[in-house]
């Protein structure tokens, strides 16, 4: 009973602290490549962070250590993301009614990439926190479409 309670104690923890695109956007903070280009390359070398495991006992304790581990190497990716994107000159910072009001000021026409980037964090989002299947759908119809763009998501 008690490592049920420390185990949704440390998921909700965990995702508490993630930033989503619904709650965040990114921002240029210096010099470097398009956000298009900065997040496909980030994307790619976050998949390279990622442990393995070995556990044995009882079924329980093998399901706990594997929630663990992919615990640990979503934090191991976002952090990877996170500073991947700050050295490639982009940070991501919450929405306020500040900030969102001066991005209105940026030109309304965004990049098909951006815009098909933009639909599918949400669809994502909604997908995963919502538990929306159509939204789940929506969201794999664009990832084939993101991909045929060549982004690597």
């Amino acid at each position: 009973m008690k490592r049920n309670v420390l185990v949704a104690a440390a998921a909700a923890l965990v995702l508490s602290g993630c930033q989503t695109d619904a709650n965040s956007h990114w921002e240029q903070i210096g010099a470097g490549p398009t956000l298009e280009y900065a997040n496909a390359q980030c994307n790619i070398g976050a998949m390279g962070v990622d442990r393995g495991m070995v556990a044995w006992g009882t079924p329980s304790y093998v399901a706990g250590a594997q929630l663990g581990n992919a615990i640990g190497n979503a934090i191991r990716q976002a952090e990877f993301k996170k500073n991947c994107m700050i050295m490639q000159g982009w940070k991501q910072v919450p929405n306020t009614q500040k900030s969102v009001l001066a991005t209105s000021n940026l030109p309304a026409q965004q990049s098909p990439m951006q815009a098909a980037l933009t639909e599918w964090g949400a669809a994502s989002n909604r997908c995963t926190v919502e538990k929306d299947k159509a939204a789940c759908q929506h969201r794999d119809q664009l990832e084939i479409r993101l991909k045929a763009m060549g982004a690597h998501i």
